[in-house]
């Protein structure tokens, strides 16, 4: 067996390098540029956000913000008498934490983070809660029992939790 000793550099290999290194020196510009684009996009999505507290919500919003939390409060009504909704009961009952944060459908006071849990997985247990037609995700399950939990345990947040509190029961049983 004879080996052929090739040469080091070889005209494509010389092609290779050099679109290799032409690709390098162009990347630093592509960067900066991309960067740029970036920094638009989110300067044009920050002054949206903090502008977004000034602007009254469009009427079909409400609608929805309140069906959706409506909703959620029904689905975890039900789902505490499902076995998840059942287990996530006695995990906050056995679990603890401090005494401040309520469990929906039961005389329960627990911690923040065991309430939130409790609370999504009731919301969650029989398949009932919201939907967020399209996009496919139940926020609510998520969203109404972080913020039940964070109102149980901030004074400004029980401020929030309480006009929720109101405005759910207001929804139900009228003014």
């Amino acid at each position: 067996m004879e080996h052929t000793v090739r040469p080091i550099l070889s005209r494509r290999s010389w092609l290779q390098h050099a679109a290799w290194i032409t690709a390098a020196a162009a990347f630093p510009r592509m960067a900066a540029t991309a960067d740029q684009d970036v920094n638009s996009v989110m300067a044009k999505l920050s002054a949206y956000m903090a502008e977004a507290r000034n602007r009254a919500l469009p009427e079909k919003v409400v609608q929805e913000r309140k069906h959706h939390i409506l909703d959620t409060f029904a689905a975890m009504v039900s789902g505490s008498e499902l076995l998840p909704g059942r287990l996530a009961i006695q995990f906050a009952r056995s679990y603890g934490g401090q005494k401040i944060a309520t469990v929906v459908a039961s005389p329960i006071l627990c911690g923040p983070i065991e309430a939130a849990f409790a609370n999504g997985e009731l919301a969650h247990s029989d398949e009932t809660d919201d939907d967020f037609t399209t996009g496919g995700a139940h926020p609510g399950c998520a969203v109404v029992p972080a913020a039940l939990a964070s109102g149980d345990s901030s004074e400004l947040a029980a401020h929030i939790s309480c006009a929720l509190w109101r405005w759910v029961t207001t929804s139900l049983c009228g003014p």
